[in-house]
C-alpha cells in the first residue's frame, strides 16, 4: 500500500453568491403555477383591506397574521428551533431520562 497521507477535501458547498445568482435558473426550470400566486395575492389584498378596516373603525390593527407567513411562525417551527436553541433539545432529552420523580407508598387496609 502506498504511503498517502493527503487529506480528503469535503465538496465545498456553493457560497451565498452563487446561490443568489442560481436563484433565478432554478425558479425558472420550474415555475409556481399562476393560479397559486393569483390566490396568493387576493388573499393579501384581502389581509391588507381587513387590517385598513380595523384600523379606521377599532384604531388598532386586526392582529397577527396567519401561521406560516413571514414573522409569524408555526408551532412546528417554533418547536424546530426551541430543538437547536441553547440546548434545549438535551434539557428535554434528561428530563426524559430521568423517569418519574415521585414515589408513590404502598398503604395497606386502612380503618
Amino acid at each position: 500500500m502506498a504511503d498517502d497521507k493527503t487529506p480528503v477535501e469535503a465538496p465545498k458547498s456553493p457560497s451565498l453568491v452563487q446561490s443568489l445568482l442560481a436563484l433565478p435558473s432554478r425558479n425558472l426550470e420550474n415555475p409556481p403555477a399562476f393560479s397559486g400566486q393569483a390566490d396568493a395575492m387576493v388573499r393579501e389584498a384581502l389581509k391588507d383591506v381587513n387590517s385598513t378596516i380595523h384600523q379606521v373603525f377599532f384604531g388598532a390593527p386586526a392582529g397577527p397574521g396567519e401561521p406560516g407567513t413571514p414573522l409569524v411562525p408555526t408551532q412546528a417551527m417554533v418547536t424546530q428551533d426551541l430543538g437547536t436553541m441553547m440546548g434545549y433539545q438535551e434539557l428535554m432529552d434528561g428530563y426524559s431520562n430521568k423517569g418519574p420523580t415521585i414515589q408513590t407508598q404502598e398503604k395497606g387496609m386502612e380503618r
